[in-house]
């Protein structure tokens, strides 16, 4: 396995480390890995090392990107908002045109699972998209998991605060009120455009792998949710969700990425067939 620095996009601004196997799979795609939130690009707890890595072991190259104003990816002057599907774009054809690489599998946490949606709607050359936290559509039974989960768990603190009190004698002070600030990194499409998209990936026979956290339950909690919101996604083989309980939104622990890890190497090897596994 070797590692280097390419430079892509306008006036090579952009930066990314190319992860290139030893005995590189003939035909396969090369995964593009996109930035997380405001993480440059190894990724929350080097997650996008560990995976790069993983999947050059498997045969598989990958690029891990730096976006314009992420990480070292310059961000032009005078330019406060960039086109990130323009510059994944530009990735692309930096790979295709060094290396040959003429398909690929675009894989994204959060945010970068946003911006694996939009370059994924636009782009023929990706035949695969792995969505870590991304996009969620409840259903009536999403919220009814969700409200059964948390009534258990303010049950179980209520029956801890109660032991406390009982132990202290006296009541704690009401806390202040304060307001919660939620930002958004990106704003998710409406379930019509969803659908839609999906029916073209479908077109194209798209290789698609949702997986979600636990962190996530509030939005997806049961697998087999997509394919109950979009019934067309039904007969779509080419599908698959995953729920990961042990796992939190960033992957925190080494435990939770290689889960993540093998679900993400597991899924490739059967759509890409990688005999390295």
């Amino acid at each position: 396995m070797t590692e280097k620095v390419l430079r892509f996009g306008p006036e090579d601004a952009l930066v990314g480390i190319l992860t290139v196997p030893e005995q590189p799979m003939a035909g396969a795609p090369a995964l593009l890995i996109s930035n997380t939130g405001m993480e440059h690009r190894i990724g929350p707890g080097r997650m996008h090392v560990e995976l790069a890595r993983a999947a050059a072991a498997a045969g598989f190259m990958s690029l891990r990107v730096d976006l314009a104003g992420l990480g070292e990816g310059n961000l032009p002057a005078g330019i406060d908002r960039v086109d990130s599907r323009a510059e994944l774009v530009a990735a692309l054809d930096r790979l295709q045109a060094s290396y040959g690489v003429e398909h690929f599998v675009a894989l994204g946490l959060c945010s970068g699972a946003h911006d694996a949606h939009q370059l994924t709607r636009e782009e023929q050359r990706v035949v695969g998209a792995v969505f870590l936290d991304g996009y969620a559509y409840p259903t009536p039974k999403t919220r009814w998991r969700d409200f059964l989960s948390r009534l258990i768990e303010a049950k179980r603190w209520m029956r801890r605060l109660d032991k406390m009190l009982a132990k202290l004698g006296t009541r704690p002070a009401r806390p202040e009120r304060y307001e919660l600030r939620e930002d958004d990194y990106f704003v998710q499409p409406t379930a019509e455009q969803f659908a839609a998209d999906l029916q073209g990936w479908m077109q194209r026979q798209v290789a698609l792998l949702y997986i979600y956290t636990e962190d996530a339950r509030a939005e997806y909690n049961y697998t087999g949710q997509l394919r109950d919101r979009f019934p067309a996604l039904r007969a779509y083989a080419s599908l698959e969700e995953k729920l990961h309980h042990d796992a939190d939104h960033t992957f925190s622990r080494e435990t939770m990425r290689r889960h993540l890890i093998a679900t993400v190497l597991s899924w490739l090897n059967q759509h890409f067939g990688s005999p390295a596994l």
